[in-house]
């Protein structure tokens, strides 16, 4: 993003050269006349337009338009040459002055002389200034060149007349005079500063020949440099390593090499890369799959394919990871040109050569001729390039190499025919869609020991920027297949290096790092400090001369200090955090490198994976326990705190899978960023103190206000009594005994009660149990008895979160328990837990079939007809008749609309009424009265009566107590079970005095 606002609001040329013309003051009068040929071409459009601006003397309105035209298109013409001609010769004579101070500051360095260290640090001095000019001076040539090609195409635009095929091959030939200058400078530069570290290495303990060592190993980066800084970088490595020139003849000290500034120009190297048709070797390397292969012929000193007697080497490269301890392999033989055609098609052998050298076998040959027949490899790009190489003839500790001129050719075409390996070179260039052009250099610092601290500056200077693992091959394919859809992936660069193409001179300018350095501080004067001098220039102040010329002890210390911190911030940078790379890059706008792809990173992955979700199975184990002990100790805080610590754990191993899986579409895209994602670790931390703290504050709550929970019962209106208890929790065998359904049986004259996974028989007057039914694994909610089926008891089960509730049959002779009814089948009812049921006499549900009553957490009545299954004959089927809403009936009946209850917990049904317990904050027992004059039965009224102050009513039986006469008179025994307390008590309800306790005296409970 910050590239892209750069490229975006890179200023037009027009203002640049302004600004340039202001910055090199003395190079004023010798720029480019940008302005004047705009207004020109401004005129010309006016010209055609209006037919008066240029020859105002003519007699007809068309031939004074053709003399206007005419005469403008002139003028225009002759400022273009003259200002072209300009523009040359001020280049010529500063070339020529520039050799003239390089070929005299080599003289005085390679005289003999009595004074020998003030010689050699005036001579520092001159190089530097040399350095700076010639960067000022190819910026010169690089923008007026730009500038020209700018009023062509902009003169071509307007006026519709093409004048590039006439002028740009005389700008062409100029700019390659001047690349051919430029060349030579930086070789006699470099041969300079390599005459004056002999001098000053003498001085200082004597020469010492260097031997080469027999094997060593290098570290590779590659990096990008703009065209306009190739000279700037040239100058920058030459000053410490000279220009390699294969072949040159070897100078001693003290003397000037014979083709000081007449060095040919720097070699082409071709290369023409296979595939197949699916590009199956590209993608592998793209991939940096292990062992993946790369095949390709590479030639030497021409553009155009080699003579047929020139040697063609066929090379073979094989990457090899750094988990498998080996290094990547780099194989390769020579062949003549003629021969090549027919090795690629098996015809020839390279054992059948007499000429092959003893050193390489054969196997390597036959190798490579039959891993390309069995692959059907194909040429599929070529890459045409020059090379200028850097490096001491004295060590080979540190090796750079800068392609330029760097081009790609589509061979993929021709390829398919198979008349010849490589396609010839037309007369008149390829065609536009057959080559790219790469807009950027390619450097390449190779390096067998540690980095120089000139390195280190070159690669904070800005002029280069780090692209990593970059392929020439993998960049061609990229450029000429995106389109085909054979490709699956794409260089991590290619997207943004297109965008980027023809980039500003904003790019990456203001960096304000020296870029030329003296010998004068070299490391045998300064103790192996190689400190830049105040001489050197930047891309911001290059123009300025008034500067000072000699170094000084605080800018020494200054820049020690900024090496050693660069440095320091290497080291504590993480890889592929990009706050030190990064930061080239962005300002650079190169893509920033992607992290190695390793079997062991996803591994990694996966084990964060599985800690991640140890500690949520931890978290899980002690938030199910928490809730099982609040429901022991029937403590809700605690119940709602393990409820919470359990949907935390949901929550945290949901973001353990998001990480794993947003890590592992980064490794493989090779993305360096966006890995320490901190938000997930700091929100559960804040989730998990919190509900800490929550927790431990509603415990301290709850024991402080309620103390220890007991019930009085006092002598007053029984609705804060217990009525009198016919069973407590002693009176069972079991301590969890948890009553939370009850029906009499009238034929047997006892009380049957429901309770986790068991039913117990009581006597009707209270007392210990009759007999015991174990239904293990069942939540009983709720039991009913048929008359018509002595024998058979129901109960209610209340089901789980993944299963709906059922009946069940319990056979009182046997003890035997079967399915009744499952809820699952019952249409409209299909998830319904149930919490109470009651049988439904004939007088209110009809004859027939059984029908039942039940109730449940949706607030309603449901009436069901019960018949046999005719599939399963063991069970039956129910069928919904009917449904109210207590809720509903309620607010119609009594007026009480803003009754929210989560469930009806107890349920009796008597000839005339519906009897339904709302066990909530209320704790209210409502009894919906039928109306028995007709002859359907509808609800006509509600009576409301409040339970006493007791939690957990969820059982009741009502049955009519006879008067003096053996007849109802008019009240009732109400029986109520309290699941919460664990006892069963009696109470006598009337009319008026509604519910009052039929013992003597009122216990406390």
């Amino acid at each position: 993003q910050v590239h892209n606002s750069l490229h975006r609001s890179a200023m037009k040329y027009g203002k640049r050269n302004a600004e340039m013309q202001a910055r090199m003051e003395a190079f004023a009068d010798n720029f480019i006349k940008y302005k004047d040929m705009k207004k020109k071409i401004n005129d010309i459009v006016e010209c055609y337009k209006e037919g008066g601006c240029c020859a105002p003397g003519s007699s007809s309105p068309k031939q004074r338009s053709r003399l206007m035209q005419a005469g403008c298109r002139q003028e225009f013409m002759v400022l273009l040459e003259t200002s072209q001609e300009h523009v040359f010769k001020f280049m010529d004579e500063s070339i020529t002055r520039l050799n003239e101070r390089l070929v005299s500051t080599m003289q005085r360095i390679a005289a003999p002389m009595e004074n020998n260290e003030r010689v050699l640090e005036d001579a520092s001095a001159e190089l530097a200034g040399f350095c700076r000019d010639t960067e000022n001076i190819a910026l010169f040539a690089y923008h007026n060149t730009k500038g020209f090609r700018k009023v062509l195409k902009k003169y071509s635009k307007k006026v519709g007349v093409d004048l590039a095929p006439l002028m740009i091959h005389q700008f062409r030939e100029q700019e390659l005079a001047w690349d051919d200058a430029f060349y030579q400078m930086v070789v006699a530069f470099g041969d300079a500063h390599k005459a004056l570290r002999a001098s000053f290495e003498r001085q200082a303990s004597g020469s010492s020949a260097w031997k080469p060592p027999a094997s060593f190993e290098r570290t590779t980066r590659k990096y990008l440099v703009q065209i306009r800084d190739i000279r700037k970088v040239e100058l920058l490595i030459a000053e410490h390593l000279p220009v390699l020139v294969i072949g040159r003849k070897a100078v001693s000290a003290g003397t000037v090499p014979d083709d000081f500034l007449h060095v040919s120009k720097e070699a082409w190297i071709s290369s023409v890369y296979f595939d197949d048709n699916d590009f199956s070797l590209y993608h592998g390397r793209i991939k940096r799959d292990e062992g993946a292969r790369l095949f390709r012929l590479r030639w030497y000193g021409h553009f155009r394919e080699p003579p047929d007697d020139g040697e063609v080497f066929v090379e073979r490269k094989t990457h090899h990871e750094s988990w498998v301890q080996e290094s990547s392999v780099k194989e390769r033989f020579a062949l003549r040109c003629d021969k090549v055609q027919s090795y690629l098609t098996g015809v020839y052998h390279h054992s059948e050569s007499k000429e092959k050298s003893a050193l390489i076998g054969t196997s390597l040959a036959d190798e490579i001729q039959s891993e390309i027949m069995e692959k059907e490899l194909k040429a599929k790009v070529r890459t045409v390039y020059k090379r200028t190489a850097f490096q001491r003839t004295d060590s080979n500790a540190v090796r750079i190499s800068i392609d330029t001129d760097l081009s790609f050719v589509d061979e993929a075409v021709y390829s398919a025919n198979g008349d010849y390996w490589c396609q010839p070179v037309p007369t008149g260039g390829f065609q536009s869609n057959q080559i790219v052009t790469f807009p950027w250099a390619v450097l390449e610092i190779k390096l067998t020991e540690g980095q120089p601290d000139w390195i280190e500056q070159l690669l904070g200077s800005g002029l280069i920027h780090e692209l990593h693992k970059f392929s020439k091959f993998a960049h061609g394919i990229a450029s000429f297949q995106e389109a085909s859809g054979k490709l699956t992936v794409m260089p991590y660069w290619h997207e943004r290096l297109k965008d980027l193409e023809g980039g500003s001179y904003d790019l990456a300018s203001g960096f304000g790092f020296p870029v030329c350095v003296t010998v004068g501080d070299s490391p045998a004067r300064h103790g192996g400090d190689q400190s830049l001098s105040t001489g050197t220039s930047t891309i911001g102040d290059m123009e300025n001369s008034d500067r000072p010329t000699a170094p000084t002890p605080q800018l020494h210390l200054r820049r020690r200090l900024q090496a050693k911190a660069r440095r320091w911030r290497r080291r504590m940078t993480l890889p592929g955090s990009g706050k030190n790379e990064g930061a080239q890059v962005e300002k650079g706008g190169v893509p920033k490198r992607p992290a190695k792809i390793e079997p062991k990173t996803f591994f990694a992955n996966e084990r964060t994976f599985v800690q991640w979700i140890s500690s949520v199975l931890s978290l899980v184990a002690v938030s199910l326990g928490l809730q099982g002990l609040g429901d022991f100790i029937k403590n809700d805080v605690i119940t709602w705190v393990g409820v919470i610590l359990n949907v935390m754990a949901v929550m945290w191993m949901c973001y353990a899978l998001y990480i794993y899986l947003h890590r592992l579409r980064k490794i493989k895209r090779a993305d360096p960023h966006g890995w320490d994602l901190y938000l997930g670790p700091v929100m559960l931390v804040v989730i998990l103190g919190a509900i800490c703290v929550m927790g431990t504050l509603s415990l301290l709550a709850t024991h402080y206000a309620a103390g220890t929970i007991t019930w009085t019962v006092a002598a007053e209106p029984l609705l804060a009594s217990a009525g009198c208890a016919i069973s407590r929790r002693t009176d069972f065998p079991e301590l969890d005994i948890e009553p939370s359904g009850l029906v009499y049986h009238p034929q047997r004259r006892s009380v049957f009660v429901v309770s986790q996974g068991m039913m117990y028989e009581l006597p009707e007057a209270g007392g210990a149990p009759l007999a015991a039914y174990a239904m293990p694994g069942l939540d009983l909610e709720g039991v009913a008895f048929d008359p018509a089926i002595p024998n058979r008891i129901i109960v209610a089960h209340e089901g789980t979160a993944r299963q709906s509730g059922r009946l069940h049959s319990v056979n009182l002779s046997t003890s035997e328990v079967g399915l009744f009814m499952d809820f699952e089948n019952v249409t409209g009812l299909e998830s319904f837990r149930p919490e109470a049921i009651s049988f439904c006499p004939v007088s209110v549900c009809g004859g027939g079939s059984a029908h039942y009553m039940v109730a449940g957490t949706d607030r309603k009545v449901h009436v069901i007809r019960v018949e046999t299954d005719p599939i399963r004959a063991q069970s039956h089927q129910g069928i919904l008749i009917e449904s109210f809403d207590a809720t509903s009936m309620l607010c119609r009946l009594a007026g009480r609309c803003k009754e929210q209850i989560n469930k009806l917990s107890g349920l009796s049904v008597t000839d005339d009424a519906i009897h339904v317990i709302n066990d909530d904050d209320t704790r209210e027992l409502w009894i919906f009265r039928l109306n028995t004059t007709s002859s359907t039965r509808s609800i006509s009224s509600v009576d409301i009566h409040r339970l006493p102050n007791v939690p957990g009513w969820e059982g009741i039986i009502v049955r009519d107590i006879p008067d003096a006469a053996g007849s109802a008179g008019g009240s009732f025994t109400v029986t109520l079970a309290s699941d919460d307390m664990a006892f069963i008590s009696e109470f006598k309800l009337t009319a008026s005095e509604g519910l009052i306790s039929r013992c003597a005296s009122v216990p406390t409970v």
